[in-house]
């Protein structure tokens, strides 16, 4: 698993969160009292009002939020692995906050505590993707 890997599956999670805020406000914009609730519908049978267009919208983003969940698990199982491989509890716990949680760096350096600063969890997180690159065989 490479640093580039592992940043895909943080950005994957990032969207998927953005995604269902956006879902979210969605649904709550096409809950207007006095409109039928027509989410079940056919997509041909829906009014072309402002309800109809959210429910559209709504459509779209949440076949956009299942594949992105898709992806995730997908990707998962491998980061999860080379999460698991970390000997160094720290080190580990950064992996496991940033890339299985989806934290900030802010936040992990803050879970962390001990004086940790962002820019030292970041460090750390370099090394150790450093520290495995120079245990890949040379292959030329």
């Amino acid at each position: 698993m490479t640093g580039g890997e592992l940043n895909e599956l943080f950005i994957l999670r990032r969207d998927l969160r953005t995604a269902e805020e956006l879902l979210m406000s969605l649904r709550a914009a096409a809950d207007v009292p006095g409109v039928p609730d027509v989410s079940d519908a056919p997509r041909a049978n829906r009014p072309r009002d402002t309800v109809g267009n959210l429910l559209s919208e709504i459509d779209d983003l949440s076949a956009r939020a299942d594949k992105l969940r898709g992806e995730i698990e997908r990707r998962e199982a491998s980061a999860a692995a080379f999460i698991r491989g970390i000997d160094d509890n720290q080190t580990r716990l950064i992996f496991r906050l940033r890339f299985m949680r989806g934290c900030t760096w802010k936040q992990i350096a803050r879970t962390i505590g001990g004086h940790n600063s962002v820019n030292s969890v970041k460090m750390r997180y370099v090394r150790y993707l450093k520290s495995c690159d120079a245990m890949l065989p040379d292959v030329t």
